[in-house]
């Protein structure tokens, strides 16, 4: 049996304060696996073309010593840089390596400008359990899904920055994937704000 910690944080424009709240949220944690939202490290309003892959490896590998000593596996939504373009992406952190597992592929029109559509997707194993990722608005995306099930996963994570307006759909999508597919969906969303006032993220898992 593994067991997930889901960081529901606010994520701010600001690598040193998100990163922060990302190593408190590792030390006091009671999962194995501790999940944090879509660009969770740095938010959507980061200067990306003014950094680099060194700024994210630095991050990283600060995130992986954590792991060594916490004994958990995490996974966190980060800038991948790349031959002169950046992906949206999600990466996966153990005590052994530090990799990208997902590049979002579904960009959603406008907020993702900043990235060019990825194409890697990979399966992560843990203790025999396979996990598969959905970045955001590909949740909208049932193939996406369909095609994870075809390399035999367990469980799909969903990472977003999902909005308050549109939250009925997050929890609706998230439901039909675990129905749909007849497997564990766990979304973890970001906890957004209006006016001074805290928006829930709604992060939710469905079981079979």
């Amino acid at each position: 049996m593994l067991k997930i910690s889901i960081s529901q944080m606010e994520v701010f424009n600001s690598l040193e304060k998100n990163f922060s709240k990302i190593k408190d949220f590792i030390k006091f944690s009671k999962g194995d696996i501790v999940i944090f939202p879509e660009l969770a490290l740095t938010g959507y309003k980061f200067p990306f073309t003014s950094f680099s892959q060194k700024v994210i490896d630095s991050a990283l590998f600060e995130i992986q010593n954590l792991t060594n000593i916490y004994k958990k596996y995490i996974f966190i939504g980060a800038p991948f840089y790349e031959k002169d373009k950046i992906y949206n992406a999600i990466y996966f952190v153990s005590s052994k390596k530090i990799e990208v597992v997902a590049e979002k592929f579904l960009l959603f029109p406008e907020i993702d400008n900043s990235f060019s559509p990825g194409n890697k997707r990979k399966i992560v194993e843990i203790n025999s359990y396979r996990i598969g990722i959905i970045i955001c608005f590909e949740l909208r995306s049932p193939e996406i899904a369909r095609n994870l099930i075809k390399e035999n996963i367990d469980l799909i994570i969903v990472f977003a920055q999902w909005p308050k307006e549109r939250m009925n759909h997050w929890e609706t999508l998230l439901k039909a994937r675990a129905i749909e597919n007849q497997l564990y969906v766990a979304g973890v969303n970001a906890i957004s704000k209006i006016d001074n006032l805290k928006i829930p993220g709604n992060s939710l898992v469905f079981p079979l």
